[in-house]
């Protein structure tokens, strides 16, 4: 991340983006693509290829959004079956995203996929 740290704040509906190096506050995020963030709830960040940036999936309670690394939104997807995701981890070498949900007793697996045309996408794994 830049040096930067992300943190969900489900309480006060943002992420927080923290000095990487000393853990000072440099900005936080409270909206995304016009609307404010509900409960964001667990984030990860999917490491750049040579061809793409980086991308922050936020989890909230049924949806995921993929965010470049300045809070802008670049998709954005509902998950089926979701109650409640929290928490997210990755696997950048297995190109797989871990969200857990303990509202439905499960951890959904999405894929992580670039096609050639430097376009980033993430489908749930069935």
């Amino acid at each position: 991340g830049g040096g930067r740290v992300f943190v969900a704040d489900a309480d006060n509906g943002m992420i927080l983006v923290l000095d990487a190096t000393n853990g000072s506050l440099l900005h936080t995020m409270h909206s995304v693509g016009g609307r404010p963030f509900k409960t964001p709830r667990g984030v990860t960040i999917v490491e750049a290829s040579a061809a793409t940036s980086p991308l922050l999936i936020v989890a909230e309670l049924q949806h995921l959004l993929l965010l470049d690394l300045d809070g802008d939104l670049k998709s954005e997807m509902n998950v089926p079956g979701a109650e409640a995701l929290l928490g997210t981890t990755n696997d950048d070498a297995a190109g797989a995203v871990y969200v857990g949900d303990p509202g439905a007793n499960k951890v959904h697996v999405f894929e992580w996929t670039e096609s050639s045309d430097t376009h980033q996408q993430i489908q749930q794994h069935r």
